[in-house]
């Protein structure tokens, strides 16, 4: 018998620290598609995300230093907790439920 997969929601919040003072919009378009595309890899069984990954996702061009990332995951009452990765473990896969970029 194949059991139905669970969803582990979770919330991405990046800060990103530019170099220069390029069109923030572009940079944070730029960076959205980055982890939009890194939700859809990882938004399946066997996926993960730490901390790490969800940063270079977000960090695609070169205008930016850094990246500050907050993660969150959401249990089913939708209280969040924070945690520095989320494994893809007997099936319960990652689901992002909102990512916000920010740049300083």
């Amino acid at each position: 018998m194949v059991a139905a997969c669970t969803r582990q929601l979770y919330e991405v919040t990046v800060t990103l620290t530019l170099l220069a003072e390029p069109d923030s919009e572009i940079v944070i378009v730029a960076a959205e598609a980055g982890l939009q595309d890194l939700a859809l890899r990882a938004d399946r069984l066997g996926g993960s995300l730490t901390k790490e990954l969800i940063a270079g996702a977000a960090v695609t061009l070169a205008a930016v230093n850094a990246a500050t990332v907050t993660l969150e995951t959401i249990d089913t009452d939708g209280n969040a907790t924070p945690a520095d990765g989320i494994e893809s473990v007997d099936g319960v896969a990652p689901q992002l439920r909102v990512v916000t970029v920010g740049v300083t």
